[in-house]
């Protein structure tokens, strides 16, 4: 998927190279992404912007950084304490992430994005250094240098601040991944909250449910050791004598005076 128009007009379309008849120009034809759309609605709407007059390279440039509210945080565990870790997104990742990952409302017909802001400045943000980082797919935007012999980001970061210089170079304004290495690599930062943490107020009702004390499991019940031999191996279902029998009259239609232990149930 293309953010803006300068993207789509520099994709170089390999199903055309490959499948075209003849050596005259094709007609490329595009799509527009509803989904892609709303999400960057939202996150206009949440930066106060004009939907009319931000431009990508604005939204670029500001280095806003943004949470799902709808896509539930992993559980890590640090120092023997469990932490609610959200992706972090910049703003062109929120809008892949909703396009193609919030698993909330690809399920459902639903376009109702919903992300808040994250500061950088948060000590609960730290780096998540995904593999796309080390690969060889990153070049400057203000020189050739890397468009034959790509490097990674650190690289092409230290190269930036050294050769052009920029103190603090961004991805799209000083420098940018290879479009054909396929999507957007993972995003680099994590919104890390300790337990008992207070969450930003988007993001309460996610962490409610990891912060809950865990209850222990109920004992099973020693009278209930029989398994029917008839249902799947992978079954874990227990039963009381009388049960099982049941169960096996009314399931497998095999009368109780016609089952045999070890034959129709066995005790588990």
């Amino acid at each position: 998927m293309f953010i803006s128009l300068p993207e789509a007009l520099r994709h170089r379309c390999e199903s055309t190279c490959l499948y075209a008849r003849s050596l005259k120009p094709d007609r490329f034809e595009f799509a527009y992404p509803t989904r892609a759309s709303a999400a960057v609605g939202h996150i206009l709407s949440l930066l106060k912007l004009s939907p009319t007059a931000a431009t990508a390279t604005e939204l670029d440039k500001l280095g806003h950084l943004f949470v799902c509210c709808k896509c539930a945080p992993r559980v890590r565990i640090k120092d023997s304490k469990p932490l609610a870790s959200f992706e972090v997104f910049t703003w062109r990742e929120a809008v892949l992430h909703y396009y193609k990952d919030c698993i909330a409302d690809l399920r459902s017909d639903i376009i109702d994005p919903q992300f808040t802001r994250a500061s950088p400045l948060d000590p609960n943000l730290q780096g998540d250094d995904s593999p796309a980082a080390h690969k060889n797919i990153w070049s400057c935007l203000h020189c050739a240098i890397h468009l034959h012999s790509w490097v990674n980001r650190h690289e092409v970061i230290a190269h930036v601040k050294s050769a052009h210089p920029i103190a603090d170079p961004a991805e799209y304004v000083d420098f940018f991944a290879d479009p054909l290495a396929g999507e957007r690599p993972a995003s680099q930062w994590r919104l890390c909250l300790p337990q008992g943490t207070e969450p930003p107020p988007a993001l309460r009702g996610l962490v409610v449910a990891m912060n809950q004390p865990v209850k222990p499991a109920a004992p099973a019940d020693p009278k209930q050791q029989f398994r029917c031999k008839l249902c799947s191996s992978w079954s874990t279902r227990r039963f009381i004598l009388v049960g099982v029998q049941s169960h096996i009259r009314d399931v497998h239609n095999v009368p109780p005076q016609s089952q045999r232990a070890n034959e129709h149930f066995v005790e588990a």
